[in-house]
């Protein structure tokens, strides 16, 4: 059963149905506000737990190319690790078509340097300048939105074949377990069934970004929220059921730490943290909405296959 616990798109928070309030520890947020803030206050401690399949691993795929997009508050020493086991996906395509463009808030110079020449085709900047003025520019899945956009323009630039956008906070393991995952779905045999493709985790845990299909709906914008009513995820359901890693379910959408584009597919397709309903005044995230929904939507009214693979990626909850 799933617990009364929301991610999301990249944080968790708990929401009660007795009062108008979201319970955060010792703190509470009063309904209507949804400031970055709480991101930072909680721990995450319960995710939906699926049994990681024993039929993938990790082999070259030639004549084909990847950049992958991600983004981090902070490059510091502790996102070495993680970008260094990012980059690990490199070493399965053939030299100078794995390509990487990484996004910081704030970034140390020296570590930039240090980390590019390790990685030949890893570039890494600093956030852009926000363009977006509108009132509503800084709240998180309208802010998240611009910077992925920012990233999509440059990658589209080097007209790769496939484009994977990534967290980088730590909830994805690159390991090889979920590099024989991404590879699996990459391979001659299933690369044709797919234009996105997202994946589940042993730890799912991105509830805001599921859509199983055209009448599912922005759970925090419901009356009362459903982001904890488990007969709105049954495509987690029915992919998790499927006992191999080359099973793929077409959903609207759906992101858990990672997705990947066929770059042909992708089209004027962007993303969008507005919900496009106009969200709720009485929503704890108000006219929010997650924003790799409104991406993944794109591609499938432009006729696209967004899929979930049934590939278990290894995937936790982040201790905050």
């Amino acid at each position: 059963m799933l617990l009364p616990l929301i991610m999301l798109c990249s944080s968790v928070i708990v929401f009660s149905v007795k009062s108008p309030e979201l319970k955060t520890g010792d703190s509470k947020l009063t309904v209507g506000t949804f400031p970055d803030s709480l991101f930072n206050m909680l721990t995450m401690k319960n995710a939906e737990v699926m049994t990681a399949h024993d039929d993938v691993s990790p082999e070259q795929i030639h004549g084909k190319s990847i950049v992958i997009d991600g983004m981090l508050d902070t490059l510091g020493n502790d996102a070495v690790p993680k970008i260094d086991s990012l980059m690990g996906l490199c070493k399965f395509f053939d030299a100078g078509e794995c390509h990487a463009h990484l996004s910081f808030a704030t970034l140390s110079s020296g570590l930039q340097k240090q980390l590019e020449a390790k990685h030949p085709g890893l570039r890494i900047r600093k956030d852009p300048k926000q363009e977006d003025k509108s009132p509503e520019a800084g709240l998180r899945t309208i802010r998240y939105a611009n910077l992925r956009n920012a990233l999509l323009q440059e990658s589209l630039s080097l007209g790769t074949d496939y484009v994977m956008m990534a967290d980088l906070e730590g909830n994805v393991k690159w390991n090889e377990r979920t590099l024989g995952v991404i590879i699996n779905a990459l391979k001659p045999e299933n690369e044709g069934k797919w234009d996105g493709v997202s994946f589940l985790g042993t730890n799912y845990y991105d509830w805001w970004a599921v859509r199983c299909n055209a009448t599912s709906t922005n759970c925090w914008r419901d009356e009362p929220p459903t982001c904890f009513m488990r007969p709105y995820f049954s495509c987690i359901d029915q992919a998790q059921a499927i006992q191999n890693s080359s099973g793929f379910l077409q959903i609207d959408s759906a992101f858990d730490g990672f997705a990947i584009y066929k770059t042909a597919a992708i089209g004027n397709c962007r993303y969008e943290g507005r919900d496009p309903g106009g969200g709720s005044a009485t929503s704890p995230a108000g006219p929010q909405d997650c924003e790799h929904v409104a991406f993944n939507r794109c591609l499938k009214k432009a006729g696209k296959r967004f899929m979930l693979n049934t590939g278990v990626a290894e995937v936790k909850w982040l201790e905050r």
